[in-house]
């Protein structure tokens, strides 16, 4: 039973796998209750089968970093940090740094590895093919009845209806 925003991208995928690993020996379901976005969505996907209630929210498949360039304010105040270490990503993002076009563009080749995961994990689970998974990962959620039309759930039905088909 999931009402999740969804969270960071480390543990959701060995949490994802343990539902793998528990539907190989018994059926998985998942059921949303109102929001299953993100990290808490590529969970959600590897269930045998996916239900919502009709307000659930359902999607947000993408993967996002945010860097925080606080150089200026720190600079504003007096203050220069340096960072001495090892390799130019070594560091990345120690606040009042400067962020450069080139922290950007390795923050980038790791948001889109970290991305690449996450549309497989939802391909694998929701038996889906992958260039469907990435017309859907734009980030956007969609209301149940729009998610079970694009394929990210099975069935749009109350707890209830739910446990009920489940038996």
């Amino acid at each position: 039973r999931i009402d999740s925003q969804g969270g960071t991208f480390p543990g959701s995928g060995d949490l994802d796998q343990a539902v793998s690993a528990a539907d190989a020996k018994k059926p998985t379901y998942a059921y949303i209750e109102d929001l299953g976005a993100s990290a808490a969505y590529r969970v959600a996907s590897r269930a045998r089968k996916v239900y919502a209630n009709a307000d659930a929210q359902i999607g947000s498949i993408g993967t996002f970093a945010v860097m925080e360039d606080t150089s200026g304010a720190y600079a504003k105040e007096g203050i220069k940090v340096h960072v001495v270490s090892t390799g130019p990503h070594k560091g990345t993002g120690v606040k009042g740094t400067p962020i450069t076009d080139a922290h950007v563009e390795e923050t980038q080749r790791r948001v889109n590895a970290l991305n690449e995961q996450f549309l497989q994990d939802v391909a694998t689970g929701r038996r889906m093919p992958m260039d469907k998974v990435r017309s859907l990962a734009d980030g956007r959620v969609h209301l149940a009845a729009a998610a079970k039309d694009f394929g990210l759930i099975d069935s749009v039905a109350s707890w209830d209806q739910a446990t009920r088909e489940i038996g």
